[in-house]
Protein backbone atom coordinates (compact mmCIF):
# COMPACT_ATOMS: atom_id res chain seq x y z
CA UNK A 1 0.00 0.00 0.00
CA UNK A 2 1.29 3.44 -0.88
CA UNK A 3 0.45 6.59 1.04
CA UNK A 4 -1.30 7.95 -2.05
CA UNK A 5 -3.70 5.00 -2.14
CA UNK A 6 -4.69 5.27 1.53
CA UNK A 7 -8.12 6.82 2.15
CA UNK A 8 -9.18 8.69 5.29
CA UNK A 9 -12.92 8.74 5.98
CA UNK A 10 -14.14 11.28 8.56
CA UNK A 11 -17.14 9.94 10.47
CA UNK A 12 -19.07 11.66 13.26
CA UNK A 13 -20.37 9.85 16.34
CA UNK A 14 -22.72 11.11 19.02
CA UNK A 15 -21.98 10.36 22.63
CA UNK A 16 -25.59 10.92 23.66
CA UNK A 17 -26.20 11.05 27.39
CA UNK A 18 -29.43 11.17 29.35
CA UNK A 19 -30.30 12.64 32.76
CA UNK A 20 -29.34 9.36 34.47
CA UNK A 21 -25.83 9.44 33.00
CA UNK A 22 -26.46 6.59 30.58
CA UNK A 23 -25.13 6.53 27.02
CA UNK A 24 -27.16 5.74 23.91
CA UNK A 25 -26.08 2.70 21.88
CA UNK A 26 -27.71 1.43 18.70
CA UNK A 27 -27.35 -1.92 16.92
CA UNK A 28 -27.00 -1.80 13.14
CA UNK A 29 -29.59 -3.70 11.12
CA UNK A 30 -28.25 -7.10 9.94
CA UNK A 31 -28.14 -6.26 6.22
CA UNK A 32 -26.05 -3.07 6.63
CA UNK A 33 -22.26 -2.80 6.80
CA UNK A 34 -21.22 -3.85 10.32
CA UNK A 35 -24.68 -5.43 10.68
CA UNK A 36 -25.43 -6.69 14.18
CA UNK A 37 -22.71 -4.52 15.73
CA UNK A 38 -23.48 -1.82 18.29
CA UNK A 39 -22.34 1.76 17.78
CA UNK A 40 -22.49 5.34 18.88
CA UNK A 41 -24.76 6.69 16.13
CA UNK A 42 -23.65 9.19 13.52
CA UNK A 43 -22.38 9.14 9.97
CA UNK A 44 -19.98 10.30 7.29
CA UNK A 45 -18.97 13.92 6.99
CA UNK A 46 -19.91 15.46 3.65
CA UNK A 47 -17.53 17.76 1.77
CA UNK A 48 -17.81 21.31 3.13
CA UNK A 49 -20.02 20.26 6.05
CA UNK A 50 -19.27 21.34 9.61
CA UNK A 51 -18.86 18.36 11.98
CA UNK A 52 -21.55 19.43 14.48
CA UNK A 53 -24.03 20.00 11.64
CA UNK A 54 -23.18 16.59 10.19
CA UNK A 55 -23.93 14.89 13.48
CA UNK A 56 -27.23 16.76 13.88
CA UNK A 57 -28.21 15.84 10.32
CA UNK A 58 -27.31 12.17 10.72
CA UNK A 59 -29.19 11.82 14.01
CA UNK A 60 -32.26 13.49 12.50
CA UNK A 61 -32.09 11.22 9.41
CA UNK A 62 -31.59 7.99 11.40
CA UNK A 63 -33.87 8.60 14.40
CA UNK A 64 -36.27 11.35 13.33
CA UNK A 65 -35.51 13.57 16.33
CA UNK A 66 -33.39 16.65 16.84
CA UNK A 67 -30.25 16.65 18.94
CA UNK A 68 -28.10 19.30 20.52
CA UNK A 69 -24.39 18.83 19.83
CA UNK A 70 -21.90 20.11 22.40
CA UNK A 71 -18.10 19.97 22.50
CA UNK A 72 -15.89 17.30 21.04
CA UNK A 73 -15.30 14.25 23.24
CA UNK A 74 -12.48 12.51 21.40
CA UNK A 75 -11.18 11.26 18.06
CA UNK A 76 -10.45 7.60 17.42
CA UNK A 77 -8.88 6.01 14.35
CA UNK A 78 -9.45 2.52 13.01
CA UNK A 79 -7.38 1.32 10.04
CA UNK A 80 -8.33 -1.57 7.76
CA UNK A 81 -6.68 -2.43 4.46
CA UNK A 82 -6.30 0.84 2.51
CA UNK A 83 -8.56 3.08 4.59
CA UNK A 84 -8.70 4.69 8.01
CA UNK A 85 -11.93 5.70 9.72
CA UNK A 86 -11.41 8.90 11.71
CA UNK A 87 -14.21 8.73 14.24
CA UNK A 88 -14.88 12.19 15.65
CA UNK A 89 -17.08 11.93 18.73
CA UNK A 90 -19.09 14.80 20.20
CA UNK A 91 -21.11 14.99 23.40
CA UNK A 92 -24.77 15.38 22.46
CA UNK A 93 -28.34 15.08 23.77
CA UNK A 94 -31.54 14.11 22.01
CA UNK A 95 -34.31 16.69 22.26
CA UNK A 96 -36.78 13.81 22.66
CA UNK A 97 -36.42 10.06 23.02
CA UNK A 98 -36.16 8.25 19.65
CA UNK A 99 -38.80 5.64 18.93
CA UNK A 100 -37.53 4.28 15.59
CA UNK A 101 -34.46 4.18 13.40
CA UNK A 102 -33.72 3.77 9.72
CA UNK A 103 -30.36 2.01 10.29
CA UNK A 104 -30.78 0.26 13.65
CA UNK A 105 -33.04 -2.54 14.85
CA UNK A 106 -32.44 -2.07 18.59
CA UNK A 107 -31.21 0.81 20.72
CA UNK A 108 -30.84 1.33 24.45
CA UNK A 109 -29.33 3.46 27.20
CA UNK A 110 -26.28 1.87 28.82
CA UNK A 111 -24.07 2.79 31.77
CA UNK A 112 -20.44 3.56 30.86
CA UNK A 113 -19.32 0.44 32.73
CA UNK A 114 -21.55 -1.76 30.51
CA UNK A 115 -20.39 -0.40 27.13
CA UNK A 116 -17.73 -3.04 26.51
CA UNK A 117 -20.27 -5.82 27.17
CA UNK A 118 -21.74 -5.01 23.74
CA UNK A 119 -20.34 -6.19 20.40
CA UNK A 120 -19.21 -2.73 19.28
CA UNK A 121 -17.92 -1.77 15.86
CA UNK A 122 -14.10 -1.71 15.87
CA UNK A 123 -13.93 2.08 15.60
CA UNK A 124 -16.22 2.52 18.65
CA UNK A 125 -14.25 0.32 21.07
CA UNK A 126 -11.59 2.95 21.84
CA UNK A 127 -14.30 5.53 22.56
CA UNK A 128 -16.10 3.12 24.89
CA UNK A 129 -12.87 2.51 26.79
CA UNK A 130 -12.31 6.25 27.23
CA UNK A 131 -15.90 6.79 28.37
CA UNK A 132 -15.25 4.52 31.33
CA UNK A 133 -12.56 6.86 32.68
CA UNK A 134 -13.65 10.38 31.66
CA UNK A 135 -16.19 12.49 33.51
CA UNK A 136 -19.28 13.63 31.62
CA UNK A 137 -19.62 17.33 30.81
CA UNK A 138 -22.09 19.33 32.86
CA UNK A 139 -24.84 19.95 30.27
Amino acid sequence: MTAASHIFIPVLAGILINAQGKIFLARRKPYLKNGGKWEFPGGKLRAGEQPAHCLQRELQEEFGVDATVYEIFDVAAHTMENQTILLIAYWAKFQEIPKKSTDHDVFRWVSPQQLLNYDLTPADIALAQKLQTRPFPGH
